[in-house]
């Protein structure tokens, strides 16, 4: 709960900073690393200004959802409810309205590497998707963290295995190419890592041998 009632709920490995003295002044403003969801007190008066590495987000009186890990490919700002404004950062900033539904995306400048050779970095130009949600799985994607789940659609396992990594506390380690570029689609509620890791064996062939919290994928 942040000091003008703003309530901001953080998933694993993320941290808020802000200032109390600001906030009592009127300046609502606080720099997020990692993922959470806001449900912003409305102010007229004060704007809520969100700062991750990639992008500023300007509130408007929303509940919103935020992902910014500095490791992951890309970084999004998942509006629910109300408005939103996203500004990015860099030489040829943009500013984007979201109205509910939508997602705004931006590849992330550097990512952590989980192999030798890391991925090649290509500029892309942010964009604006629906978000979509399964009719048979009544849970917005971008906040099934909030419930304990992981949905995931079409996603190669290198940047499935990061999600997971913060789910499970674990570590990943790919010792082969191919099995990066597999992409499932599915969901995890309440399996551990194992039968998670089982359930993927199923859709894709590579192996696995964990040590400690450390799996490495071959």
């Amino acid at each position: 709960m942040l000091p003008d009632g703003t309530e901001v709920w953080l998933n694993s490995y993320s941290t808020l900073t802000y200032s109390t003295a600001e906030f009592n002044s009127g300046r609502r403003e606080v720099t997020l690393v990692g993922e959470a969801l806001f449900s912003v007190k409305h102010d007229s008066l004060h704007r809520f200004l969100v700062h991750t590495k990639s992008f500023d987000v300007t509130d408007l009186g929303t509940v919103f959802n935020i992902s910014a890990y500095p490791e992951d490919k890309r970084a999004q700002a998942s509006l629910i409810s109300g408005s939103i404004e996203v500004i990015t950062r860099g030489e040829h900033s943009k500013k984007i309205k979201l109205v509910p539904n939508q997602r705004f995306v931006v590849e992330n400048e550097s990512r952590s590497v989980m192999v030798k050779a890391g991925p090649v970095k290509t500029v892309v130009e942010p964009t604006v998707r629906t978000i979509v949600v399964n009719p048979q799985i009544p849970v917005v994607p971008d906040t099934a963290w909030m419930v304990n789940k992981l949905i995931f659609t079409e996603e190669n396992f290198y940047d499935l295995a990061l999600r997971m990594q913060r789910r499970y506390n674990v570590e990943f380690v790919f010792e082969s190419e191919k099995a990066r570029t597999y992409t499932f689609t599915g969901r995890f509620e309440e399996e551990d890592v194992e039968d998670a890791l089982k359930e993927l064996q199923v859709i894709a062939p590579f192996s696995y041998r964990r040590t400690n919290n450390k799996i490495f994928i071959r």
